[in-house]
């Protein structure tokens, strides 16, 4: 019996990793632009006011036409989330699911300074995990975005298949009960 070498789904997702580059690039010019020499001397800034202001003018800034972030399936997310997905993905956190219940409770007058808050936090503690700088280049972040683009891509599948089959679902019970309310 033949074994199935190839791993199409590992293969896709670094594809859409690539897609993705443009956006991480674009921060790292962004830092640039700011003041860091690196993405590694962001990470490791013990001026958290400097670093939380970076992150802040970040996620205000419109990103330039052709960036985006990429979803599991190589769907564009919005700007703004797109920017909120990337940091957090940076930063080795899941910004949806466990940064997002934390939001609302972060000093700030918007949810751009609130968010920039919470990742000014994670970011002085992964900077303590992660001191070498080799774990701030792009082929170790495309192998965490590649992990996070499989659960997006995971949780796209499941929504779908849901709506599936609410649909099949509701036709059944429409034809089971045509008459009621």
């Amino acid at each position: 019996m033949p074994f199935a070498i190839e791993n199409l789904r590992l293969k896709e997702l670094a594809i859409v990793a690539d897609l993705n580059k443009p956006i991480f690039d674009h921060f790292v010019r962004f830092l640039a632009r700011n003041g860091y020499s690196s993405l590694h001397a962001f990470i490791v800034d013990k001026q958290e006011a400097r670093a939380g202001a970076a992150i802040l003018a970040f996620l205000e800034e419109p990103l330039p036409d052709g960036i985006c972030l990429h979803d599991g399936i190589a769907r564009p997310y919005a700007p703004d989330k797109g920017r909120w997905l990337l940091l957090g993905w940076i930063l080795r956190d899941a910004p949806e699911q466990r940064l997002r219940p934390m939001v609302s409770s972060m000093p700030g007058n918007s949810a751009q300074e609130r968010q920039a808050t919470i990742l000014n936090r994670v970011r002085a503690y992964v900077g303590d995990i992660f001191p070498d700088p080799h774990k701030w280049d792009w082929n170790t972040i495309s192998e965490v975005i590649v992990d996070r683009l499989e659960g997006s891509r995971r949780a796209i599948k499941g929504t779908l298949f849901e709506a599936i089959v609410r649909r099949r679902l509701g036709h059944r019970l429409i034809k089971a009960y045509p008459n009621s309310d």
